[in-house]
């Protein structure tokens, strides 16, 4: 089958590539991606044409448009379009027109678990891309369900994100129990992901904090790190290889997001990653966080230091929880969070797309 493929994950994430790779590999389809930036010039499937694109933009991520894909597209006639935007994004809206003329099967992407209101025009982009769109890819099952309420009758699939192949292969390390404790966090650095509550909790321990981001709440945080006395390694923003290596580095990963009235998290990939390092895992409980550990995982209230630090002790004074979770949580990474997994939950979801259109 033809599919053109517009995201911005392949372009920010090259890692993600692998899921095309797989698409047309093992699926046998044929497609067109739409690349950003330097394009790839090798190991890449001779059933995959990349396409450059370049986003303008206007003040808003969700008013970025993509330029230099219209030619291309018309030209390869995809039998499904796979747009992975939000639906209340205005080139989920161009997208959408360009699929209706064509009476192109469009298939979404979305991780909006927050019901609230859209202010103008974003409601009217969304209802309008919800109500026409054959197929919904989505991150979690709250999104979902806010699709449907919006008007969504479209077929649906909830399929988590993947993560690099390469993770599983780490050995699984021993805790050097007389050492400080090496906590990671990877993400940005905006209040929202909770760090302020890492930093208050690692001021009860013996440990060491790893930080892995950037963002515009971080001379803050080194403000509080400096007032608390911590040890903090500030890894900046890492990708790729450094990232790998990095989770060699820490002992456990803790994801403290806060939910917001505007935002709680969507996904958590970094758990997915750490677990497939058979790195114990730590998460608040702010929205997909419970579901992406599921029983591999420790959980503590979000914004309960007191909650975090008892998870932190577990981590410290349990060897044989750290070894159970480590192995548990590899297990489901496994089970859950590979490619090409993905791919085959994707793949579904296309055929049964295509075949709903008639």
């Amino acid at each position: 089958m033809r599919l053109a493929i517009a995201w911005k994950a392949l372009s920010e994430c090259p890692s993600h590539r692998v899921l095309l790779d797989i698409l047309a590999e093992e699926h046998n389809h044929r497609l067109l991606a739409l690349i950003e930036g330097e394009m790839p010039t090798e190991g890449i499937s001779p059933e995959i044409t990349c396409h450059p694109a370049r986003t303008l933009h206007f003040g808003h991520p969700t008013l970025d448009l993509l330029s230099g894909w219209m030619e291309a597209f018309n030209q390869f006639s995809p039998e499904v379009l796979l747009a992975f935007y939000e639906p209340y994004s205005l080139q989920a809206t161009v997208f959408s027109k360009w699929a209706i003329k064509r009476k192109i099967p469009i298939i979404f992407l979305s991780c909006q678990n927050i019901d609230r209101k859209l202010p103008l025009p974003f409601c009217w982009m969304e209802k309008n891309c919800l109500s026409h769109a054959q197929g919904g890819w989505f991150l979690n099952r709250e999104a979902a369900q806010r699709a449907r309420k919006r008007g969504f009758r479209g077929v649906e699939a909830v399929i988590p994100l993947g993560v690099p192949k390469e993770l599983f292969d780490f050995p699984i390390r021993k805790f050097d129990l007389e050492s400080p404790l090496q906590v990671g966090f990877v993400g940005r650095l905006v209040p929202e992901k909770g760090v302020e509550d890492l930093f208050a909790a690692c001021a009860q321990i013996t440990c060491v904090a790893h930080i892995a981001g950037e963002g515009s709440f971080r001379p803050e945080l080194e403000s509080l790190a400096a007032r608390l006395g911590l040890s903090v390694a500030w890894h900046g923003h890492i990708t790729g290889q450094a990232l790998l290596d990095f989770y060699r580095t820490i002992e456990v990963l803790v994801l403290p997001s806060r939910t917001t009235p505007t935002w709680k998290e969507q996904f958590g990939r970094v758990l997915a990653e750490a677990m497939a390092a058979g790195v114990p895992v730590i998460g608040s409980s702010s929205g997909e966080i419970p579901n992406v550990i599921g029983s591999t995982g420790l959980i503590f209230r979000e914004g309960d230091v007191s909650s975090l630090v008892q998870r932190l002790n577990q981590i410290q004074e349990k060897p044989q929880l750290v070894s159970r979770l480590a192995v548990a949580g590899r297990t489901r990474a496994q089970f859950c969070f590979t490619w090409e997994k993905v791919a085959d939950s994707l793949n579904g979801l296309i055929h049964r797309t295509y075949g709903a259109m008639g």
